[in-house]
């Protein structure tokens, strides 16, 4: 291994190293030619060659051979050792030192067994300088000149060594503090990086619809650096939606599309992973849309997806048509993985919301494919006498379900005009096995009434006198409209405002659509009996009524004594189970019996008169 020479460090001091090396030489020269010293002139000549070995071991660096340079400069100097020691007795002591100091070159960037090994090679090779010291001198008469030349050999080539010790620290200092700063700025350019991605990640907000929310976290990602695609795909059962997606022209991918099959297993069978970056290569499974995205320029993607409880409900995809970002996609996953957990947050929400609705609606169409619905009738009658004047249509599901449950699930998927059409078609077709000359009572939404195109059409099935019955539960933020749309219909409708008295709406319905029945709700009539502050209201009903020229109809009865108390209060029409129970329509006749309550009915307590209210019918 020798010194760690860092890539500029001999290639920078050996320039100087020759330059001293020839000035000394040349000093060396002059003087022992004017001294008329020989010694000084090989002296000169030794240095000469110590310089024009440091230019051989530079040029072997350059051809690429930097593994020779330690090795070569240590065996000089322990050359130069031995050959004193053999030349010069007298010096064997000094000579000695040389393999010691040779051997300090070899030493850095080694393990134990590399320095046992440098050590006795120095020890071995100290010994064999001491023991050449007590060979004849070979050349008496030159003892003198190479004590000179290996004295100066050995000052220069000691220098030359701590010379380009103390050069390679410095420039190995020098290299640690650029690679310092190098590491700074890089920190400090992911830092501002970071900053803009958590700065664009702070302005992502959720929009009103799934695609406006998606295309705003695409224009966040495609302002990360050397990204040419972003795109947010969401999860549709075994498929994936593309949800937003920016990219070159001729990108294959458009918004609302889906992805191939065999590309939506291959990405939702990586997921579980987490993110990941890929290469684009031709692929044999999806050839023509491989080629298209290819054709677009698109060389690599990374990929993060976003999960909800473990459940994976899509991914943020970006992607770039350089090759060299394409072999560092991997460093831009953190940032996709943050504007995934963005994404989550923003989008799942949504994303379930309209899951949701895919369900209800899957579930409201399944229902009307089937016909899993019946209508059925309950009786409307005269309090005094029992007798029937006619029947409210209502709808009962054959899963159970509450009837306002379904109807309200299929307005939030989108089909809750549909199914009000299915529901009043099958009851005004089962209506005609109800008795002759009653009238019918439909429920019907606001707006139903305003579509103003199925309901005519509906009504044309009927065979006898209708009633509109448009319930205080739903609000109405245009009455005109709907009074508009029910004088369309012709002469002769009657309309009914449902739950009056419990509604959002309060009295605007009463007051708006001027209808000619008013139905007091059920929970109203409730222990109607035992309750002030009920009987006040529907005193205030049956008041609001006889001014208003319309009828008072009390839902819910269900005991004898609810029942005789609107009919003391004034109420003259009802329904409930003390009456009849909903049921088909060939099961009813003209007159219902009022001595067989459902329950027992409960006494009327002594409580101050309320005046009654001789209604208008």
């Amino acid at each position: 291994m020798g010194f760690p020479l860092p890539s500029s460090g001999l290639s920078q001091y050996l320039p100087r190293l020759v330059a001293v090396s020839l000035a000394a030489a040349a000093s060396e020269a002059v003087a022992g030619i004017a001294l008329g010293e020989p010694a000084l002139v090989g002296s000169a000549g030794m240095i000469l060659g110590f310089g024009l070995a440091m230019v051989g071991v530079g040029r072997l660096r350059g051809a690429g051979r930097q593994r020779w340079e330690s090795p070569l400069l240590a065996a000089s100097v322990f050359g130069l050792g031995v050959a004193g020691a053999i030349l010069i007795p007298g010096i064997s002591f000094s000579a000695a030192m040389l393999p010691i100091l040779a051997t300090v070159v070899l030493l850095p960037g080694r393990g134990r067994a590399g320095i046992a090994g440098v050590l006795l090679l120095a020890i071995v090779g100290s010994g064999l300088t001491l023991l050449m010291a007590d060979i004849p001198h070979p050349l008496p008469a030159m003892r003198e000149p190479l004590g000179s030349i290996f004295i100066a050999a050995t000052f220069l080539g000691t220098a030359a060594l701590l010379l380009g010790a103390v050069t390679i620290f410095a420039l190995q200092a020098q290299a640690s503090l650029q690679s310092l700063r190098e590491a700074l700025r890089s920190h400090e350019a992911a830092f501002a990086e970071r900053a803009v991605i958590v700065a664009s990640i702070g302005r992502l907000e959720r929009r009103d619809t799934i695609k406006a929310t998606a295309e705003l976290i695409v224009d966040a990602l495609m302002k990360l650096p050397d990204i040419d695609l972003a795109g947010v795909l969401a999860c549709e059962g075994a498929e994936l939606e593309v949800l937003a997606v920016t990219g070159p022209v001729g990108f294959p991918l458009r918004a609302g599309e889906l992805l191939p099959t065999v590309r939506s297993r291959h990405l939702l069978s990586r997921m579980a992973g987490g993110p990941w970056a890929e290469r684009w290569t031709d692929e044999p499974e999806y050839p023509d849309y491989a080629a298209a995205f290819l054709a677009s320029g698109i060389v690599g993607q990374a990929y993060a997806p976003f999960l909800e409880n473990g459940v994976v409900m899509g991914v943020v995809a970006i992607g770039t048509t350089s090759e060299e970002s394409a072999d560092h996609l991997i460093s831009e996953l953190p940032a996709v993985a943050e504007f995934a957990a963005t994404a989550s947050l923003l989008l799942t929400p949504l994303l379930t919301a309209r899951r949701q609705r895919e369900d209800g609606r899957r579930a409201i169409q399944t229902i009307m494919d089937d016909g899993s619905f019946r209508p059925v009738f309950q009786p409307v009658v005269d309090l005094a006498s029992g007798r029937t004047v006619g029947f409210e249509a209502l709808t009962r599901f054959v899963d159970g379900r509450r009837p306002d449950l379904v109807f309200s699930a299929a307005a939030l998927a989108g089909l809750g005009l549909e199914l009000e059409v299915r529901t009043l078609e099958a009851a005004l077709l089962a209506s005609r096995e109800l008795p002759a000359g009653l009238w019918l009572s439909l429920n019907v939404s606001p707006a139903l009434v305003v579509e103003g195109i199925e309901l005519p059409r509906v009504l044309a099935l009927r065979d006898r006198p209708f009633v509109l019955e448009i319930t205080e539960h739903v609000a109405i933020d245009d009455y005109r409209s709907v009074r508009s749309a029910i004088d369309r219909l012709g002469g002769g409708i009657r309309v009914a405002v449902d739950d009056a008295g419990a509604g959002i709406a309060n009295f605007s319905h009463l007051v708006e659509l001027r209808p000619k029945i008013v139905k007091v709700d059920a929970g109203l009539i409730r222990d109607l009996d035992t309750d002030l502050a009920r009987q006040a209201v529907v005193v205030g009903l049956v008041h609001f009524a006889a001014k208003a020229g319309c009828e008072v109809i009390a839902e819910g009865i269900e005991t004898e004594a609810e029942r005789s108390t609107a009919l003391g209060l004034g109420v003259t029409l009802g329904q409930g189970f003390l009456m009849a129970r909903p049921g088909r329509a060939g099961s009813f006749s003209g007159r219902v019996p009022l001595s067989s309550p459902i329950r027992s009915a409960r006494p009327l307590r002594t409580r101050p008169s309320v005046p009654g209210v001789r209604p208008s019918i």
